[in-house]
């Protein structure tokens, strides 16, 4: 199966998360977000990202792009090992840079 992208953007009001269900639903899709992707590390106890992720949330510093595309790229690796095929990432990218770092990866 090809990869294929959409995106799902618009300003305040326009109804995105009943966008986002209709899809998930209608295309059987896995929902998941880059907030899970990092909340999946704190449980893995060879991981070595749970600190430095602490210590940013507790400063409220934004992740950096690279490490949240790695953490993102780490969690749908897991979730196509376990059969997961195919996804809607809600939430991202956030930046320009980090849609150009997950796309040359």
């Amino acid at each position: 199966m090809p990869n294929k992208s959409s995106t799902n953007t618009g300003p305040p009001g326009v109804d995105r998360t009943r966008i986002r269900n209709h899809l998930v639903l209608s295309l059987n899709l896995h929902t998941i977000t880059t907030i899970e992707a990092g909340n999946e590390e704190f449980d893995d106890p060879d991981s070595p990202y749970p600190q430095y992720l602490l210590s940013r949330t507790i400063n409220s510093c934004v992740v950096p792009d690279k490490m949240s595309v790695e953490l993102l790229g780490m969690y749908l690796e897991r979730r196509i090992l376990e059969g997961e095929k195919r996804f809607l990432v809600d939430g991202f990218p956030w930046t320009e840079r980090e849609a150009a770092i997950f796309e040359e990866d």
